[in-house]
């Protein structure tokens, strides 16, 4: 939606996009100016929306804000308003231009992959198995769970920087095989091996290995 704030009458003019976002018609904007708006607004983000405002007003930079809106119903939209300020010729702010466009969809989605990401991590920080992701070529470890440094003996930044960190670990009689089938079966799916793993301090750890294709 569009607006603009005409601030010596403050008169708000409004298409029917932005009157919708609120709840309300253009008509009713143009009647109630800011006192329409300000009815709408969540309560937290006044002091954003205030903050914004002022570094439009007096600072003359563009009014940027991202707030919450409550629709009559009791539906809370995110919206995101983007506005110019306009001058006279003497430098004062005259009138603010702007459009305004509901981003609620895409904070609820935002809001669902951190939440889903926060449960990645609870699961694969606290098990004892090592849960890996490596792009296809097996050039880069992408990720790597704690567990890797206690049965590797290695810290995990040791094989962010250089994925070569896992195959030089392999124990020579076992090295051939697994990266043979690292690089064939691991994206067919059918990467199953078993594998000894020789620590810096010399002992050995055996490792079952397994991984499928996203």
């Amino acid at each position: 939606g569009t607006w603009s704030w005409d601030l010596a009458t403050g008169r708000i003019e409004c298409d029917d996009a932005t009157a919708r976002l609120v709840g309300r018609t253009a008509e009713e904007f143009a009647r109630g100016g800011l006192d329409v708006f300000n009815a709408s607004l969540h309560p937290d983000d006044r002091g954003a929306v205030d903050k914004a405002l002022e570094a439009a007003l007096v600072e003359g930079r563009d009014f940027v804000a991202e707030y919450r809106v409550f629709q009559p119903d009791g539906r809370v939209l995110n919206i995101t308003n983007r506005g110019r300020v306009e001058q006279d010729a003497t430098g004062r702010p005259v009138r603010i231009m702007g459009a305004c466009v509901d981003v609620t969809d895409a904070r609820r989605m935002e809001r669902a992959l951190s939440d889903s990401e926060e449960r990645f991590r609870e699961v694969v920080e606290t098990i004892r198995e090592v849960f890996w992701i490596s792009d296809v070529e097996k050039k880069k470890v992408l990720y790597v769970s704690p567990a890797f440094e206690e049965i590797w003996g290695v810290s995990s930044a040791e094989i962010y920087a250089s994925a070569h960190v896992w195959v030089d670990a392999i124990h020579p009689g076992d090295r051939e095989r697994v990266v043979r089938a690292a690089t064939t079966t691991q994206t067919a799916g059918t990467y199953d091996e078993v594998y000894r793993v020789l620590r810096p301090d010399g002992s050995i750890r055996w490792v079952r290995d397994r991984a499928y294709p996203v």
